[in-house]
């Protein structure tokens, strides 16, 4: 685990509150943790501040897990992205394999220390990412 200082963001988007607020709760100890319900307020924060990684539902109103992964790689910065689902088999026949490569997935339920062995993943590809943006100026 990284020291205080080094604690990767992590900014979680579903509009499940109660699901929100327990991924959040589970996760705070170990990252510094940002939620929110709304797609639109995640990709103004990407905007205005620095996260490593960001995990999503998939099945949102309005923004699905997808469109918002989209926008994300649009960023200056590279942010890596977890998605979250209940329905594997209904993503994995609704989503095109090419944007399944885009990101990282996490089948609901899920335990804890798989949550948080993804997002670790997750955000040293994304620091790893910086660096080497750095390196090329």
């Amino acid at each position: 685990m990284q020291s205080a200082a080094e604690r990767y963001k992590v900014l979680v988007v579903d509009d499940d509150l109660a699901l929100l607020e327990t991924v959040s709760a589970t996760m705070e100890d170990r990252y510094e943790v940002r939620t929110t319900s709304v797609p639109s307020v995640a990709l103004k924060w990407l905007a205005e501040r620095d996260f490593h990684v960001v995990v999503s539902d998939w099945q949102m109103p309005g923004m699905d897990g997808m469109a918002l992964f989209r926008e994300i790689q649009r960023l200056a910065r590279p942010v890596a992205c977890l998605l979250m689902t209940g329905r594997i088999e209904q993503f994995s026949a609704e989503v095109s394999r090419e944007d399944r490569k885009l990101l990282g997935l996490i089948a609901k339920p899920f335990a804890p220390a798989l949550l948080f062995d993804r997002v670790d993943q997750l955000a040293r590809l994304a620091s790893m990412k910086r660096s080497v943006q750095r390196l090329r100026g």
